[in-house]
């Protein structure tokens, strides 16, 4: 789950990962706010789901602040998701709030390339920001437009470089670091 504070209004976004589409529930297959995407890294690919929502300007700050609780955040179509995708046994007070990642994003098309591009710098405190490159193709160009982008970017003397994971990934692990130790593991043996 992801909630967004942009410059217009806040958004949510619930996202499956790694998801069979065809084993989504048929409402959320139809939904409008479906975007399916595979995530191509060098050797590897992910298929995700997202579902989002628009909230009004303010509504994540107002989560964070304790004014609002976390569910209320989130669409009737997105918790409905969320009750059927997610582990038993896991309810709402058991969720904390991770972040916030200062994210800048760029999109545009650059020049001797033919494709539009979406370049995200993603900021954690004290660490070296992670970049992204995005672009979109139909299922049947993933290959061709994969071919492309890398060729593309040895041409500009770039490349890849450190591991490559998805940086919704990097960013809950960079958070959860920090989260306090619950109670109880601090009476466990070697914790």
């Amino acid at each position: 789950m992801r909630g967004r504070r942009t410059q217009g209004d806040d958004d949510t976004v619930v996202k499956l990962r790694p998801v069979v589409p065809r084993d989504l529930p048929t409402a959320v297959r139809t939904s409008p706010n479906l975007k399916v995407e595979m995530d191509v890294t060098r050797g590897s690919y992910l298929v995700s789901a997202s579902l989002k929502g628009r909230r009004r300007k303010g509504a994540v700050d107002e989560v964070l602040g304790g004014e609002r609780p976390l569910e209320r955040l989130l669409t009737k179509e997105q918790r409905a998701l969320i009750a059927e995708a997610a582990p038993k046994g896991i309810d709402w007070p058991d969720l904390a709030a991770l972040g916030p990642v200062f994210v800048v994003v760029v999109k545009g098309s650059p020049s001797g390339f033919a494709h539009k591009v979406t370049v995200e710098q993603w900021h954690y405190p004290g660490q070296v920001p992670l970049m992204e490159l995005s672009t979109k193709a139909r299922p049947l160009d993933a290959g061709r437009l994969y071919t492309e982008v890398a060729q593309y970017l040895r041409g500009l003397g770039l490349r890849a470089a450190g591991s490559q994971e998805p940086k919704t990934r990097k960013a809950l692990e960079f958070f959860a670091r920090r989260l306090p130790a619950p109670p109880h593991a601090q009476l466990m043996p070697g914790g």
